[in-house]
């Protein structure tokens, strides 16, 4: 169905300060948190160089040579970096809206639900990837440059990894926007979140284990097999570990079904 121009002019003024707003509230107040996620990976950066120059001077062996492949791609490839910055950054995003009142005051501006939704996500997605993940690997690659040499990096690689890295932060931004409307308690979201997130590290683990307890068919472990690599947080990887072509799709009916998941629940409840 075609927009009316009344419908186009409404997101306009809707969507767009909104997103904009957002954006903002991150510059001035999360100032903290986003010179932490620059400081922390510069000081990691700048300990292992220089403990790898003192062993180096200490032992007489060489620098190792110099991988900027890795260096790029480091913090977008690292799940233990991804996830814990993405949860600890978004389990508030409903919560701290209630709690302030927020959530009804916007509501009462030129702004569709679905369009304070999909701002919330968007601003949230973004900000955490290019601060979290983009910045953070353009000073590990610096750094490395520098201390290590130059060496003709993988762009492909890099580039698939900080992909691999926006599907990852948008998926789990999205799982807590559901269970901020669902839980609203932090604690509960973040805890919630982490269980979901450690099953699917645990799962790929199950095809052995089942292997050792009982007798099993090679074609029933393949089947366990590729039913573990389609667990909700397990096809996030998906451009950059496409072992199933079921992977990508996956990964999309699980973002649409938790975004329709959050739009029902939020279209039920009145705000004031």
């Amino acid at each position: 169905m075609k927009r009316s121009p009344q419908r186009q002019g409404h997101l306009f003024l809707g969507f767009v300060p909104f997103f904009q707003k957002e954006l903002l509230e991150w510059r001035h107040e999360k100032q903290a948190a986003i010179a932490l996620l620059i400081l922390l990976p510069l000081l990691l950066g700048l300990a292992s160089l220089g403990g790898m120059r003192f062993f180096s001077w200490q032992t007489g062996q060489p620098l190792p040579p110099s991988d900027l492949t890795l260096a790029g791609s480091f913090f977008a490839s690292s799940p233990a970096w991804i996830l814990p910055i993405t949860l600890l950054l978004s389990i508030g995003i409903i919560p701290r809206e209630l709690d302030q009142g927020t959530l009804a005051w916007n509501l009462t501006k030129p702004l569709s639900r679905s369009e304070f939704l999909l701002g919330k996500w968007l601003s949230h997605t973004l900000v955490i990837w290019v601060v979290g993940v983009v910045f953070t690997n353009v000073i590990s690659f610096v750094m490395t440059a520098i201390a290590l040499g130059w060496a003709t990096p993988d762009l492909i690689a890099i580039v698939s990894s900080h992909i691999t890295a926006l599907c990852t932060i948008a998926f789990w931004v999205l799982v807590c926007i559901l269970l901020g409307f669902i839980l609203k308690d932090q604690a509960a979201i973040i805890a919630t979140a982490s269980s979901i997130a450690a099953i699917g590290f645990l799962l790929p683990n199950l095809p052995s284990a089942l292997g050792f307890f009982m007798e099993l068919s090679e074609s029933s472990l393949e089947t366990i097999r590729l039913l573990t690599q389609l667990y909700p947080s397990n096809t996030v990887d998906w451009p950059t570990q496409l072992s199933t072509p079921f992977k990508p799709l996956a990964y999309g009916l699980y973002m649409a079904g938790i975004a329709m998941a959050i739009k029902m629940i939020f279209d039920r409840r009145e705000y004031q």
